[in-house]
């Protein structure tokens, strides 16, 4: 994901992802969620919202969801999301997402 996303962004992903996640044949707390944003930019309340919807209520949650940012304010920003999810956290590298989403 990348760039200036909006409301209907996010709820496509959201169905894309649900969908993923039923072709697979999982349900909820048998998948990680590895959301790489290194082209995001900073997102407007109404954006950041939705995403916390998203990982509210999702019906098929992942174990543990961890996202990939640059930028101090974009990680500022979704690092805010941890109060929604506790098992969601923010990295600077796909490698470090990786290790922790890896950890038991």
């Amino acid at each position: 994901m990348g760039g200036f996303l909006t409301v209907a962004d996010v709820e496509q992903f959201s169905v894309d992802e649900q969908a993923a996640v039923r072709e697979m044949g999982l349900g909820s707390g048998e998948f990680d969620l590895l959301v790489v944003t290194l082209g995001s930019v900073v997102q407007t309340q109404d954006v950041m919202e939705a995403f916390a919807q998203l990982l509210a209520n999702s019906p098929l949650k992942a174990r543990k969801i961890a996202t990939v940012r640059n930028g101090a304010l974009t990680k500022m920003q979704s690092r805010r999301l941890v109060n929604v999810r506790s098992n969601y956290q923010v990295f600077d590298t796909v490698e470090e997402a990786e290790a922790w989403l890896l950890e038991p």
